[in-house]
């Protein structure tokens, strides 16, 4: 449960709590109990980990929507699509070989007519990337500033 106390998560854990219900329940998913309390759940977690963030003595985390704003301000460059997509992604997450074996893979999903999820997840998953705006391109786990750093 640790990860669906941060906001970020829920851009990856909302989209694909809703298609798994779309896929068992349709409609009825707005209907069913124990489909919404988990949903619940994970809203008042995160609500719990943010009224922390919001009231801890120490500083957390930047809440201010001016820090927001400013964070996101870079998803309108090229540069936030380029380092992501066309450097970081097939080089970090994928590497070249890796991407090979995901289009053999999609190929072999597209033809069990099961590719819709994994399709639905990596679209999840690239939004929430780029919703990191700046924090994705400074963030020491996603670039390397500086050469001299041990990660790169």
């Amino acid at each position: 449960m640790a990860p669906l106390l941060k906001l970020p998560m829920l851009y990856l854990v909302a989209p694909v709590w809703a298609y798994m219900g779309w896929e068992r329940y349709g409609w009825k998913a707005l209907k069913t109990f124990p489909y919404l309390a988990m949903l619940a759940g994970i809203l008042l977690l995160t609500a719990a980990w943010y009224h922390y963030a919001k009231t801890a003595p120490v500083p957390v985390l930047p809440l201010s929507t001016r820090n927001h704003l400013d964070n996101l301000r870079p998803v309108l460059t090229f540069g936030l699509w380029r380092n992501h997509f066309i450097s970081r992604l097939p080089e970090l997450c994928f590497t070249y070989p890796g991407l090979l074996l995901a289009a053999l893979g999609v190929r072999a999903l597209r033809r069990e007519n099961k590719l819709r999820f994994w399709g639905m997840w990596f679209a999840a998953t690239a939004i929430y990337i780029v919703l990191l705006g700046q924090y994705g391109l400074i963030h020491r786990y996603t670039n390397c500033r500086s050469r001299r750093s041990p990660r790169c």
